[in-house]
């Protein structure tokens, strides 16, 4: 009897899944003052570039600075911001990063005690910061045999130094990280039975964002200001059968039994959103 029961609700289970459909919505974006160059929103003055490629799910807020100049560049990162629809947040949060491993050879059922080792790396001025890495041994106060730890904690500096002619990547926040977007009261333009888009101007744009960076030449340089705006210019809603493109994998000049997958409208100046209804 439990039998002809389950059978039937696996078939309907299963019928519910098959019921869903993907769906990837492509957002164009659109900045103030950057040019296209070599795969990437470019901005640049006398000093340096900012490179910039959005494509991922949800879109990469991430960029790159590129140093132009012979002399170190400092990036002020406490007097940098990321701004999303009128909401501003900030690069630096003075946030400290745990990262380690560690193995236990006992489970103890009492109180633990701990010996503690510390080392300090890096330091200087200008809020280059410190590493400090920890060595720790835990050990069951009743004698079982210690469990070996070692973490790193590293502090988030204020001031990110670049020699010349280097580059740095500052990445911390995504474009999207929402439902996807819909003009519509009952989303039924997120069930495209063909591509279907809609254009906007950066007042009517559902995602107006921007980069606010500070740097300055050399240690005591006057302070410059770099202000990207970005907007979202039209927004693509279609199917998973009109997005995906396969082409076959080809290495040394010959094809392979084999294919990879990608999404054809992918650029710069785009990122997507994978969706099911």
């Amino acid at each position: 009897m439990k039998r002809s029961v389950a059978v039937p609700f696996l078939a309907l289970l299963f019928m519910l899944g098959a019921c869903s459909a993907r769906y990837y919505q492509i957002y164009e974006v659109k900045g103030n003052n950057v040019v296209r160059e070599d795969g990437y929103l470019v901005f640049r003055d006398e000093n340096c570039s900012v490179l910039y490629n959005f494509w991922g799910n949800g879109g990469f807020a991430g960029f790159t600075v590129v140093n132009n100049t012979d002399s170190i560049l400092y990036i002020d990162m406490a007097k940098s911001f990321f701004t999303r629809n009128g909401m501003t947040f900030d690069y630096f949060e003075d946030a400290v990063y745990v990262s380690g491993s560690g193995k236990s050879s006992f489970y103890a059922d009492g109180p633990l005690g701990f010996s503690v080792s510390r080392r300090n790396y890096g330091g200087g001025r200008n809020g280059a910061g410190t590493t400090e890495v920890y060595n720790v041994d835990a050990y069951g106060l009743s004698g079982e045999s210690p469990s070996k730890y070692r973490f790193t904690v590293r502090q988030e500096r204020p001031v990110l130094l670049l020699p010349p002619r280097g580059a740095r990547m500052i990445s911390k926040f995504v474009l999207w990280n929402s439902a996807p977007y819909s003009d519509d009261e009952c989303g039924k333009d997120l069930v495209p039975a063909e591509k279907v888009s809609q254009a906007y101007s950066v007042r009517t744009s559902p995602l107006v964002f921007s980069n606010f960076i500070t740097y300055s030449v050399g240690e005591r340089g006057k302070p410059v200001h770099i202000d990207n705006l970005f907007y979202v210019s039209e927004i693509t809603n279609m199917t998973a059968s009109e997005a995906l493109t396969e082409e076959s994998y080809r290495c040394e000049g010959e094809y392979y039994p084999r294919t990879v997958g990608y999404i054809k409208d992918m650029d710069a100046a785009r990122f997507y959103i994978e969706y099911e209804r």
